[in-house]
């Protein structure tokens, strides 16, 4: 079983983020409007940077014990 590489991942990740907050939204506290670029950019760059750790730290301990198995 391989994983799929880094940058898939990443733009993986990115993508969803960007689907989501065109389609569900954000609330963004009205104290913080003026920031809001600021703040969307840190949230796409957190996701990315998290997708990273995941991708690099945690999926190569994931073995699935099955990937498909035969039902009759």
């Amino acid at each position: 079983m391989v994983d799929l590489p880094l940058e898939d991942i990443q733009d993986a990740t990115r993508d969803e983020y960007v689907h989501l907050v065109k389609e569900e939204g954000v609330f963004i506290p009205e104290d913080k409007l003026t920031e809001k670029n600021k703040l969307m950019a840190e949230g796409l760059d957190n996701s990315v940077r998290l997708a990273k750790l995941y991708a690099e730290e945690l999926a190569p301990k994931i073995q699935p014990m099955m990937v498909e198995e035969r039902l009759y």
